[in-house]
């Protein structure tokens, strides 16, 4: 949850007297943004509160944002911004803060070993596919080689020609029927 009273276990920060009306708004939006789901629109809103009172407070609700939103990273550099700022955070809060501290370097340190893997499996599968084909190129080429050599060594082969073999018999067989018809004659 965030750290507002309905919502977790800090307060929310105090108003701003020269803007207040509009910080309270903004913060009031982004509170509502970020129990509807809307955690990037959530984020934009705890940042312009944030941008316009710097309350440590702000980070730990930022850091919760940016944690339901996925965005590991974010959220881990803003837990750890946060226990820098707030030295003397509700033990409940502090102890919170730790323990999403620890989850999300253990989560960020598995995405990279996630990455880590895929980049070199697919490294290894780009090195096979290349090994691959270097292979198929240079049994292509043996194979041509060694058919020129055969051609070299043995000449030219001709193919069977079956239609002039065909035209020949065609052409054999009509003389003998001609002779036949003639010879009935």
């Amino acid at each position: 949850g965030l750290a507002a009273p309905q919502l977790c276990h800090a307060q929310a920060p105090a108003p701003e007297k020269s803007s207040g009306g509009d910080l309270k708004t903004r913060y009031g939006r982004a509170v509502t943004l970020y129990n509807t789901g809307q955690y990037d629109k959530a984020i934009e809103e705890f940042q312009a509160v944030y941008e316009m009172r710097a309350e440590p407070i702000l980070l730990f609700n930022l850091a919760q944002a940016h944690r339901k939103a996925g965005h590991k990273a974010q959220a881990l550099d803003l837990y750890e911004r946060f226990q820098r700022e707030n030295q003397d955070p509700e033990p409940k809060l502090k102890s919170e803060t730790e323990l999403y501290i620890n989850e999300l370097r253990a989560a960020v340190e598995a995405d990279k070993a996630a990455a880590r893997a895929a980049e070199e499996k697919l490294a290894a599968e780009k090195a096979a596919a290349e090994k691959a084909a270097a292979e198929k190129a240079l049994a292509e080429k043996q194979a041509a080689e060694q058919a020129a050599e055969f051609r070299r060594k043995h000449g030219p082969t001709r193919p069977l020609n079956i239609a002039k073999w065909a035209t020949l018999g065609l052409g054999v067989a009509m003389v003998v029927v001609g002779g036949v018809l003639i010879g009935l004659d």
